[in-house]
């Protein structure tokens, strides 16, 4: 079958113009802001979450989570431990690795997947928290919307499920690169 001019103008103007479209793209993101609660005197943002829930259909109240149990976890982000402005939400999803009180406090207990979402984007976070009740973890920072695009980085996080006799609160101190 014969190309008609009219085809083959209009392809080529389409590639022409995809391709002025991805030369215009930046090679590489901006570089992240300080964060949403870097103090002036912080090397690094901390966020201070409070409220912090866990949620599960594989877990009747009052039972401790299993090993390969689901858990949802949500809780609210603020710029201080007590007080001040709040600056988003936390949404997680773990999968425990140990039965609750049955591993050594610093084994790996969950493996986890954390959203943290401000008005401006959000970032996303990758672990292993420990198998203790009031866990703690190293996290990667694997990605971001909005202001946080392109985000790279780590965090500690350290969490106190209140379902889990915890004080309902946590910490996440980042490290952005």
């Amino acid at each position: 079958m014969a190309t008609r001019r009219r085809d083959v103008l209009i392809r080529g103007g389409s590639a022409l113009l995809g391709a002025a479209g991805l030369a215009a793209l930046p090679t590489r993101a901006a570089p992240l802001p300080a964060g949403p609660a870097a103090p002036a005197h912080a090397a690094a943002p901390v966020l201070f979450g409070r409220n912090w829930r866990i949620a599960s259909r594989d877990v009747r109240k009052g039972e401790l989570p299993t090993e390969g149990v689901r858990l949802l976890i949500r809780g609210e982000l603020y710029e201080a431990r007590a007080g001040g402005r709040k600056l988003g939400e936390f949404f997680a999803t773990a999968h425990r690795l140990s039965t609750l009180g049955k591993a050594a406090p610093q084994a790996p207990g969950s493996l986890e997947l954390h959203t943290f979402v401000f008005p401006d984007g959000t970032l996303v976070g990758s672990g292993v928290a420990s198998a203790a009740a009031a866990s703690e973890g190293e996290f990667a920072i694997i990605g971001g919307t909005g202001r946080y695009l392109g985000a790279r980085g780590s965090y500690r996080a350290q969490q106190s499920h209140l379902e889990l006799g915890g004080t309902g609160t946590a910490t996440f101190s980042l490290r952005l690169m």
